[in-house]
């Protein structure tokens, strides 16, 4: 139980920036199909980032399905309310 809390918390503080980094990436790749690419991106920039922190209390391996989750949440939240605007990409 304990190392859920770890988790849960460490999630919540860093979900201002995750949120901010999707919508950055999103302006950057609008197109549809590339959000294997935009997660790819948060995935290595936090991984390298907290390998950087030198955090023991948690692997990040572990922390990682967590933050994947909120991501895939957030996204469809936003998808579904419209703050992502879909373009379609040119053949």
């Amino acid at each position: 139980m304990f190392k859920f809390l770890i988790i849960v918390k460490a999630v919540l503080e860093l979900l201002p920036m995750i949120i901010t980094a999707m919508k950055g990436l999103e302006e950057i790749f609008p197109e549809n199909g590339s959000g294997s690419l935009k997660l790819a991106v948060i995935r290595t920039t936090i991984e390298k980032l907290y390998t950087v922190g030198k955090n023991t209390t948690l692997q990040f391996e572990e922390l990682w399905p967590a933050i994947e989750t909120v991501i895939e949440g957030t996204v469809g939240l936003f998808n579904k309310n419209g703050v992502f605007k879909k373009s379609i990409s040119a053949p």
